[in-house]
């Protein structure tokens, strides 16, 4: 007949005093409370290991910073991992390590990997120039300054939208549309490997507002064309570029300047 276990009590744990060696007492279910000689008092979970059948304990912590009935609903989740044959050590170093990645995968460990995937990318599709190169990384940087060191996995929309109000406050619209567009494709590559569990920025850009269509290109009423010429005499701009402005090789129409 097994032998019947009666659960402990807060009391009976802190009036039990110390021996001289070692003592336990037993909860049931596999947790007991192991006491110190120097009356320090620890729980452990007592199982056997799934397909191997070989005794296993872990430690779940203190008492009394971990409490009686703590230790008793760890234990039960513990049980319900082996009800599926899983180790409920394995699933503990699991979640260790998952853990530790999420803290060290902050926004600027993420998006800087993202832009050594981007140059990669780009440099195999052939489209990836200097040029395009420093303006990503420059707008990767300056979002990096607003969110730094948050583990991706915590970013929200919100983030997304505050790294970009200093461009939408600024109102350059054309370079607010390219930051939308960087912040989006690191999102998508976070939620790609494995960096974030859901991509929330995929809805940046939703509330982008619509170009000025009515705006025109700056333009000079005709009489200011010479003032213009002499102007562009004076510049450091280089010859060709200069030379393509006078000669005005390529417009249909000329105006006669007096």
């Amino acid at each position: 007949m097994a032998k019947i276990i009666k659960p402990l009590t807060v009391t009976q744990i802190n009036n039990t005093k110390p021996k001289a060696t070692k003592s336990y007492l037993s909860d049931g279910n596999g947790l007991r409370l192991l006491i110190y000689p120097n009356g320090s008092k620890s729980w452990l979970f007592n199982y056997y290991k799934p397909y191997l059948k070989t005794r296993i304990e872990i430690t779940l912590g203190k008492y009394p910073e971990v409490s009686l009935q703590q230790a008793r609903v760890k234990v039960a989740e513990y049980r319900e991992y082996l009800a599926q044959n899983l180790d409920p050590r394995e699933i503990e170093n699991e979640k260790f390590i998952s853990e530790r990645n999420a803290r060290l995968n902050t926004f600027a460990v993420v998006a800087r990997k993202w832009l050594e995937y981007r140059e990669k990318i780009g440099k195999e599709k052939k489209n990836y120039t200097e040029k395009t190169k420093l303006d990503t990384t420059r707008r990767v940087e300056s979002a990096i300054e607003v969110i730094g060191e948050i583990p991706f996995k915590q970013l929200t929309l919100q983030h997304g939208l505050d790294a970009l109000e200093k461009t939408r406050q600024a109102g350059a619209l054309f370079e607010l549309r390219k930051r939308y567009f960087v912040l989006k494709k690191i999102g998508e590559y976070a939620e790609k490997f494995k960096y974030w569990d859901s991509n929330v920025w995929r809805f940046l850009g939703d509330d982008l507002p619509e170009p000025d269509r009515d705006r025109h290109y700056a333009a000079i009423h005709y009489k200011e064309l010479p003032e213009l010429l002499k102007d562009l005499r004076k510049t450091n701009m280089h010859y060709s570029v200069l030379l393509s402005i006078l000669l005005n090789k390529y417009i249909s129409s000329s105006v006669s300047l007096k």
